[in-house]
């Protein structure tokens, strides 16, 4: 650790997510062994009622002028801005020019236009290839584009306003209709002449990373995912907010994280230095995981509210020195020197409070009464002031989020009971929070897939390996395995994974006599999906119709040129030099149901009938398990 005998730090912000930095430093110093010299001072400007009164200095956030005198009397060390307003005006870029010796970690006002122009942000994200939502940039709410726009995506979209708006200029809309209503919103809250964006709407789960990271040298570190809850009511509806409460850490698969990484995290920072854009602090990365991959939504130049509230408190390490590491061009996460270390095993789950009325008008002034005489400590919960001020001896409400109440658990389950019992324990008059918050990750139901085989089953054997660490992770489970074939070798690979199997030999049965018994095992396991994966029998209308819109088959060619099970071949007699593969939900008839997905396959360099089938095999076994993530995912949405 570098530190004199005292380090003096000043963290800039009001809310919950200042409240949490403050208790992070404080506690990493009381927790860790340090020689006996080694102190610090937290303060925070202007901080909130769960602050202590002597550790908080009563400035503006932009007032650099007085800030900076603060800083010299105090002989502060490092600045931590905590919201992303001080940094847009330029708070690094004032004391870097001021020649002054505190440092501080956030980006620079050049850099924090990610954040504060939603334009920039997305013309840097298109520039440098990073996945997004296709968009359009208009200047005025009057432009003539914005009817056609909102036409040509069906009311699909999401309207942004450039600048700052506390999490509250964005509109997610499903209709044209509301696309239209959202706009007249945004005509009264921010007037006629401003720059927007709408982007296409994109469907899937919302995931937040929040790293360290240092443009310069390129190196970074990744907080533990989060997950965040945007909208104001239960069920995700309502207005969207600056968040009303949030999990961590979200498991996700090595496979996934790698590709955040390389495509998102990685060319941003590639991108920065690229353009010589200083950034050395905290970046978050609101993504979008959809059937295609992880899409970028956002950047915010800071913690995310209320991501850190259950993030901060799951981190082992220093923050302190993480961020010292960082400023010193000394972040090295290529060689491994540092890691992000989190509680073993530990769940984390906020619920926001806030005031009747909020995101829209909310009363202020509300008398806060906590009921237990349980500390939080024995609770394993911890709470976050954010709209919060001491009147007299009494705490009352002051703004619209007014606290977060954070729950430590074995589970988000066991988190979630924790958080509530003590939300039940806070009281102010409109107090309002979800009640759903941790619901979906605690409860999520896997879809239930039966895979239909005839052969070796090289499909099944795909879509087993994405369920367990692909694609299809936290999405999907195989129940059973069905063949007409009882020397199908993919029948010994299902149960070799203890997967259930139903063996029906149609040699000596007629079609119906063969679905009738098929049938009979299949409809009480409530299934949601039937995967055909090199299965040769053709199913009837009879069967179909029990499971409309939830079979799914993969075809070897183009439907348009060729309908059966000899798709292979047919391209290799007729020397096409490019096919297709095409993933469809069955109907009545020969592969002619809905494309669900559909790829070129170039055979210019394949030869004899045995390539073409190697090849076109391990394009199926990707291509299958992610067209059967897409059809999910949008089915959960």
């Amino acid at each position: 650790m570098n530190m004199m005998n005292l380090m003096n730090i000043l963290i800039l912000g009001s809310g919950g997510r200042e409240h949490a930095l403050y208790y992070k430093i404080v506690n990493d110093f009381i927790n860790i062994k340090l020689k006996a010299e080694a102190k610090v001072k937290v303060y925070v400007l202007p901080g909130n009622a769960g602050i202590p009164e002597e550790d908080r200095v009563f400035l503006q956030v932009d007032d650099f002028e007085k800030i900076k005198s603060f800083a010299e009397e105090k002989k502060i060390d490092l600045i931590i801005p905590g919201s992303e307003y001080p940094l847009s005006l330029g708070i690094v870029d004032y004391f870097k020019s001021s020649n002054y010796s505190t440092k501080v970690f956030g980006p620079t006002k050049e850099a924090a236009l990610l954040e504060s122009s939603k334009i920039f942000a997305k013309n840097f994200m298109n520039k440098y290839a990073i996945p997004t939502a296709r968009h359009f940039s208009l200047s005025g709410l009057a432009d003539v584009d914005e009817a056609k726009i909102i036409n040509d995506l069906n009311g699909n979209l999401v309207i942004k306003y450039d600048g700052l708006a506390q999490g509250k200029g964005v509109y997610v809309c499903s209709s044209r209709e509301e696309a239209n209503k959202s706009l007249d919103q945004m005509r009264a809250m921010f007037a006629n002449n401003i720059n927007f964006i709408i982007e296409e709407k994109l469907f899937g789960l919302e995931l937040s990373i929040i790293t360290i990271v240092d443009s310069m040298s390129g190196h970074y570190l990744i907080f533990p995912p989060a997950r965040d809850h945007k909208k104001i009511g239960d069920g995700d509806l309502g207005a969207n907010t600056g968040g009303m409460g949030a999990l961590a850490p979200i498991p996700i698969s090595e496979q996934l994280l790698s590709e955040i990484e390389n495509k998102i995290i990685q060319p941003t920072l590639e991108g920065l230095k690229s353009e010589g854009i200083e950034y050395k602090g905290f970046l978050y990365f609101g993504l979008m995981l959809t059937a295609n991959g992880p899409y970028l939504l956002e950047y915010n130049v800071r913690l995310g509210d209320p991501e850190a509230q259950v993030i901060l408190p799951l981190i082992e390490n220093n923050l302190i020195d993480l961020i010292e590491e960082t400023l010193d061009g000394k972040l090295d996460q290529r060689k491994l020197k540092i890691k992000i270390r989190i509680k073993k095993d530990k769940k984390m789950l906020g619920v926001v409070l806030c005031s009747k009325g909020y995101p829209e008008k909310y009363e202020i002034d509300k008398e806060i009464i906590f009921k237990s005489n349980q500390t939080q400590t024995q609770n394993h919960t911890i709470i976050f002031h954010a709209g919060t001020k001491r009147v007299d001896d009494k705490i009352v409400t002051s703004g619209g989020r007014v606290m977060c109440v954070v729950a430590e658990g074995n589970s988000f389950a066991d988190a979630r009971e924790k958080a509530y019992e003590q939300c039940g324990q806070i009281a102010f008059d409109g107090c309002y929070y979800r009640k759903d918050i941790g619901i979906a990750q605690s409860l999520k139901r896997l879809k239930r897939l039966a895979v239909f085989i005839s052969g070796t089953g090289s499909n099944l054997q795909a879509l087993h390996e994405n369920i367990i660490n692909g694609s299809l992770k936290d999405l999907a489970e195989i129940v059973l395995v069905v063949s007409n074939n009882p020397d199908a070798p993919g029948i010994l690979y299902a149960r070799k994974m203890s997967i259930k199997t139903c063996v029906v030999d149609s040699r000596n049965l007629s079609r119906l006599q063969f679905e009738t018994i098929v049938l009979s095992e299949i409809l009480p396991m409530n299934l949601d999906y039937i995967v055909l994966a090199g299965f040769m029998r053709v199913l009837s209308p009879f069967f179909i119709q029990h499971y409309k819109d939830r079979i799914i088959n993969i075809h070897p060619a183009d439907p348009n040129c060729y309908r059966g099970n000899r798709g292979y071949e047919y391209a290799f007699e007729n020397k096409l030099k490019e096919t297709k593969i095409t993933v469809h939900f069955v109907d009545e008839s020969v592969d002619s149901g809905k494309i669900i997905l559909q790829q070129d396959v170039d055979l210019s360099n394949v030869n004899t009938l045995q390539e073409i089938k190697q090849y076109g095999l391990s394009i199926e076994h990707q291509m299958y398990s992610k067209a059967l993530a897409q059809v999910i995912m949008n089915q959960m949405v």
